[in-house]
């Protein structure tokens, strides 16, 4: 797949700027419903980084799983 122009992607944020707008407002607020983010600070980093998915790096299913259960605990715990 080939990557989408400078161009491209300012003529398409131009022409979408209401609806990225929106959707980021919505974004915002379900984050806050679901007490995930406060409405104290909010900050966006574009920082671009280079995946690490060279073959001997993988995790197995049993370190998937305590991960899945450990984010799944986070994320559903009493927050104060």
């Amino acid at each position: 797949m080939k990557n989408p122009s400078k161009s491209t992607i300012s003529k398409f944020k131009n022409e979408n700027e209401l609806l990225i707008s929106e959707f980021f407002y919505f974004t915002v607020k379900k984050g806050q419903e679901l007490n995930l983010i406060s409405n104290k600070v909010i900050g966006i980093d574009g920082t671009f980084l280079k995946a690490n998915a060279e073959i001997n790096n993988r995790a197995s299913q049993k370190e998937i799983n305590l991960l899945e259960k450990t984010i799944k605990k986070k994320f559903t715990s009493k927050r104060p």
